[in-house]
């Protein structure tokens, strides 16, 4: 039986010297040396893995010799793999999410995603399913958001954020002339199997 070995990736590159903070998190001395990096590395594992590479910052202290990333660099890498898998970033859901001036609960209540479902979306603790993307990418239209309010109101039978299901009586003013056409046009009218 073999097993596959994960792909190793390349090397990184210097690109360029950036800003970055000026005292080392380790030691605490200054001269801390910040560089963009490119930064490739391996998603997924096993015949599924793949290359991807993210530009990220990259602190060397001078004073320790130790190199490290910070949550920045995490969080481009999170998006790269986002941009690989074809689905929103987490910066973009929370976009959507403001676009439409809504809190996470108001949000969670006119989608149906859990309100801790989309603050790990948002986080970047988990990434979305292409389903769930594929929901989000609707509501980038308006039009849509619209229809889903009206779907889910906060007058629903059922409740607040809950999908009515039942049938909603319309009451129509017809005129009198009306009212006598549609009373000649149905004289004599049964339901079928009814006898008269």
């Amino acid at each position: 039986m073999s097993v596959a070995m994960n792909k190793i990736a390349s090397k990184p590159t210097v690109l360029d010297r950036i800003v970055g903070p000026e005292t080392c998190e380790m030691c605490g001395s200054p001269g801390l040396k910040t560089e963009l990096v490119r930064n490739p590395f391996t998603y997924g594992v096993g015949s599924d893995a793949v290359e991807l590479s993210a530009d990220i910052p990259v602190h060397t202290c001078e004073t320790c010799a130790v190199s490290f990333t910070d949550e920045a660099a995490e969080n481009i890498q999170h998006d790269a793999v986002c941009r690989h898998l074809g689905v929103l970033t987490p910066d973009e859901i929370h976009a959507l999410r403001r676009s439409h001036d809504m809190t996470r609960a108001a949000f969670a209540r006119l989608t149906g995603f859990g309100e801790a479902t989309l603050a790990r979306w948002e986080r970047r603790d988990v990434i979305q399913n292409t389903s769930c993307d594929r929901y989000l990418r609707l509501l980038l239209y308006g039009a849509n958001v619209d229809r889903l309010r009206a779907l889910v109101s906060d007058t629903s039978p059922e409740g607040p954020g809950v999908v009515g299901t039942r049938a909603t009586v319309r009451f129509v003013h017809l005129s009198v002339e009306r009212q006598r056409s549609f009373r000649r046009d149905t004289a004599g009218w049964r339901p079928r199997g009814v006898a008269a």
